[in-house]
């Protein structure tokens, strides 16, 4: 039978646990998640970041682990938590809409879904807290699925041929040959003879081509989806693979003098370094610029975030090889002056990271906040936490640092995402405009953030300042000539867009409601281009 194919690994060689035909629950499986990449089109590429995606990964998360379900697999608690925070992750595309962080979100979930998975079906063969845990990722999503695209085909053919035999694809073929001159022929009589099946077929012939493409890309997204998923409930629990100690002894190829010189040698730099500039680093803890600092507080923020990036990429690298390449000892562990060297030089990259931060912390004091000084602020706390754990995997071997980096950056992502980065810089600076700490607020500026500002600038067309109260009326023109219009009735409703549940936000409610309620007396913003141009022009640091 065709259906009783062995499966081959990239050798030719029949892997353990990879024999056997395909089982009628495999091919179910298939068919569910060529419906749920189906939906993912659908409802995320089509639709963008909203109700409509948490749903489409929802139930792809719902299917996939009731696939790998196998109560022989041993749950373990950090694939736990990646299936849950990638579930959480998820969720916020139904509370915000903020795009950039939303992009940063759909690679944190794709990456804790892909953990999760590979957990769940026990092919985690490295250990988990090691940087082998990429290892292990790209071998089952890339690797090992690529090599066997064509085993989700043959798992759903078994499902026609289990019981027709060799010959059911011909006569499901015959079948459907024979049935197109009858349907050529009653269909265009069913359409003259009834409106509403006219306007059914009229609309899908004009949706066709789109129709296509998403059913193509489905296909496409669904075959690959299908065979990580396939492979990995076929090798479930599979434990092939040489332990962790052995794998990293492969690699373990620099000489401990040798590291120790390399390392010495940046090491003297360093110091050297932060010795000339203990009054350049020191004068952000106190809030102050230095004596006769030529720069603006922009370029001084800005010098120490750009120092902070490119020296912290060099001793990311450079502590990875301490760990990765260096000889061990007769116990195992990496020589006392390396890991003094590196200990040295993460030291270092703290304290860069701690002065930089202290200077945005200066800069959004005088300036206020934008997207970038946020962000920016976030990736030092992000960076921060990487540099802890590497610091603590120097002196106990089996520290589990990629968990805790993968583990604390994900909270830190999620802490944000949920408090929306636009709304927190308008309450914020909102807040120090009106405390007097900000002498003028850049209204054109929130109001080209996101609609996530509407809310906020709702109160500021009552201040003081009438420059302030006009600019923010004009954006809340801008937004609202974008967002509600009048129904039949003469109702201001939410545009169309909004009114479709695949593409619900809380935030888009919430904006909606307070734009309907200003406009009373809503006839549409008339604002001349030169105006839009200046409102949605390029964003400040």
């Amino acid at each position: 039978m065709d259906n009783q194919q062995t499966l081959k690994i990239e050798n030719g060689k029949t892997a353990p646990g990879m024999e056997g035909k395909w089982a009628k629950r495999d091919g179910v499986f298939v068919i569910a998640f060529l419906a749920c990449a189906y939906l993912i089109v659908d409802f995320f590429l089509w639709s963008g970041f909203a109700l409509g995606a948490m749903v489409a990964y929802g139930v792809l998360f719902l299917v996939t682990s009731a696939y790998l379900a196998d109560r022989k697999i041993r749950p373990q608690p950090f694939p736990a938590f990646c299936g849950a925070a990638s579930l959480a992750a998820a969720a916020v595309f139904t509370v915000n809409h903020d795009v950039g962080m939303n992009v940063l979100l759909l690679l944190m979930i794709d990456l804790l879904y892909a953990i999760f998975i590979c957990g769940a079906a026990g092919r985690l063969s490295y250990w988990t807290g090691s940087y082998f845990l990429g290892v292990d990722l790209c071998k089952n999503l890339i690797a090992v699925p690529l090599a066997h695209l064509a085993e989700p085909l043959k798992a759903v053919l078994g499902l026609w041929r289990r019981d027709g035999g060799k010959g059911r694809e011909v006569k499901v073929l015959l079948g459907l040959v024979l049935a197109l001159p009858v349907v050529a022929i009653t269909v265009p009589l069913l359409i003259q003879s009834d409106a509403a099946f006219q306007g059914l077929m009229e609309g899908l012939a004009e949706n066709l081509g789109e129709l296509m493409i998403k059913v193509v890309l489905a296909v496409l997204l669904g075959i690959y989806i299908a065979a990580v998923l396939c492979m990995l409930h076929r090798r479930a629990g599979e434990r092939s693979q040489p332990g962790v100690t052995v794998r990293e002894g492969r690699f373990r190829v620099m000489d401990g003098t040798v590291a120790s010189v390399f390392l010495g040698a940046i090491s003297v730099f360093y110091l050297v370094y932060l010795l000339s500039q203990l009054a350049y680093f020191f004068s952000a803890f106190a809030g102050i610029l230095p004596e006769g600092y030529a720069f603006t507080p922009s370029e001084y923020a800005r010098r120490g975030f750009f120092e902070m990036v490119m020296i912290a990429l060099i001793n990311g690298g450079v502590l990875s090889l301490s760990c990765i390449l260096v000889k061990r000892n007769a116990k195992d562990e990496i020589p006392a002056p390396v890991k003094g060297l590196s200990f040295f030089i993460a030291l270092f990259t703290l304290l860069l990271t701690a002065t930089a931060f202290s200077k945005m912390v200066l800069y959004i004091q005088l300036m206020g906040m934008t997207r970038l000084r946020v962000l920016t602020s976030i990736f030092m706390v992000m960076l921060a936490i990487a540099i802890l754990a590497l610091i603590v995997r120097l002196f106990f071997r089996r520290f589990p640092y990629m968990r805790v980096i993968i583990t604390g950056c994900s909270l830190a992502l999620l802490c944000c995402a949920y408090a929306d980065v636009d709304t927190v810089i308008a309450k914020n600076n909102i807040a120090a405009y009106r405390a007097g700490t900000l002498e003028q607020l850049d209204v054109l500026y929130l109001g080209r953030l996101s609609a996530a500002t509407v809310p906020q600038l709702e109160a500021l067309l009552e201040d003081e300042n009438a420059a302030v109260r006009d600019d923010t009326a004009r954006v809340m023109d801008v937004w609202a000539s974008q967002r509600i219009v009048k129904d039949e009735a003469g109702n201001l409703v939410p545009a169309p867009y909004y009114l479709e549940f695949k593409n619900y936000t809380l935030m888009d409610q919430k904006i909606n409601q307070v734009l309907i309620s200003r406009y009373t007396d809503y006839a549409g913003a008339s604002r001349s281009q030169h105006y839009l141009d200046s409102l949605y022009g390029e964003e400040c640091f």
